[in-house]
């Protein structure tokens, strides 16, 4: 199994819309799609974040469900929430995460665990 190297996510541009707070989701009404879709919206190289979803999935295969992610990610009615809501509410979320160290570290980097099943998530829906 091949390491997912610091060079390819830096040079993917995975990791800028993480540490911005989810930056970078398109603009979209809220009904337009579904809330575990456009989280997944945020991600402009989607095959590098599915390479980190399939390494947390590893750690934590019980995971491994698109609905039980979204819960996890987003507890609330994500479905009732705008674009730039649904953002703050996930950023708000991962900055809890590291307050409260509830972090995973894969291949070297420590992530949120919001941001891992993220990443979880673009590797479970469809491409």
């Amino acid at each position: 199994m091949s390491g997912i190297g610091r060079r390819t996510l830096l040079q993917s541009g995975l990791l800028a819309p993480l540490a911005l707070g989810i930056a970078g989701l398109t603009p979209r009404r809220a009904g337009a799609q579904g809330p575990a879709a456009r989280l997944v919206g945020i991600f402009r190289h989607k095959e590098s974040a599915r390479a980190v979803g399939r390494a947390y999935l590893r750690l934590a295969p019980e995971e491994a469900d698109a609905a039980r992610l979204l819960a996890l990610i987003h507890p609330g009615d994500a479905a009732a929430l705008a674009d730039a809501e649904l953002r703050r509410a996930v950023a708000a979320r991962q900055r809890e995460d590291f307050a409260c160290r509830r972090t995973v570290l894969l291949d070297g980097w420590v992530l949120s665990r919001t941001e891992a099943r993220l990443c979880a998530l673009a590797e479970l829906l469809p491409a």
